[in-house]
């Protein structure tokens, strides 16, 4: 067994599961609860959906950089170095800053959490550090919504892609239970892309009110119609 307060990146990546068993939200959150305190995240754009998450991700991310706006893109996963996960102002991150990254967690989390943390959700807080004080964090969901990693952080805009039946051993067994459970990520406002299920946009109107009367929160929900006529 190693020691997560010293080893390096690569060894507690190494020894990390990539999921758990059954979905555990409060690690990451606890995680999160400690280093809220020690960063300035920036305008948050969470992107969540069945396809689609990636090229929409780096699309915007690229629009925002070349518009000379500070902007980390989270996605996954990696095709050839575990670098392209977290894409800051252009470029794959480096290797100097993900280990800044890394051993600021170790500086900070108990030992406990850092054992704990799985794969996803310690790549995902790797991210989240490294968005200190940028102008734009774009942070794309990996299996779930409401429960995914990188719905930690308060997010100031989502962007749902298309969604349809996928891990259903987490999600729900139907595309109206699927999309209800990526929706509930929605903290303020949700832009709903194209879908290829119409009970996706009906959800959307369920998920509204069931959120303003859990959370009083005011969502707003609007439809982005591309290239087709939703009529």
């Amino acid at each position: 067994m190693i020691d997560f307060k010293t080893a390096s990146l690569e060894e507690v990546l190494n020894h990390k599961t990539m999921y758990y068993d059954k979905i555990d939200f409060s690690i990451v959150k606890k995680s999160w609860d400690i280093l809220s305190s020690h960063i300035s995240i920036p305008f948050v754009i969470h992107i969540v959906g069945t396809n689609g998450k990636g090229s929409t991700g780096r699309f915007l991310s690229h629009y925002l950089n070349k518009k000379s706006f500070k902007t980390l893109h989270y996605s996954s996963p990696h095709i050839l170095k575990f670098n392209e996960r977290i894409w800051i102002n252009g470029e794959d991150s480096s290797n100097k800053q993900l280990t800044f990254a890394h051993k600021k967690l170790q500086e900070l989390l108990p030992l406990e959490l850092l054992k704990m943390l799985t794969y996803f959700e310690y790549t995902t807080l790797l991210a989240i550090v490294l968005s200190d004080n940028l102008a734009y964090l774009v942070l794309e969901a990996g299996l779930g919504g409401e429960f995914d990693a990188t719905n930690v952080v308060p997010n100031d805009l989502s962007l749902i892609t298309t969604i349809d039946l996928d891990h259903q051993s987490f999600l729900g067994n139907t595309v109206e239970e699927i999309a209800k459970t990526k929706m509930r990520s929605v903290d303020t406002k949700m832009l709903i892309g194209y879908q290829i299920h119409d009970e996706v946009y009906e959800t959307a109107k369920i998920v509204k009110q069931e959120l303003k009367q859990e959370f009083d929160r005011n969502i707003v929900i609007q439809t982005v119609k591309i290239l087709i006529n939703m009529n």
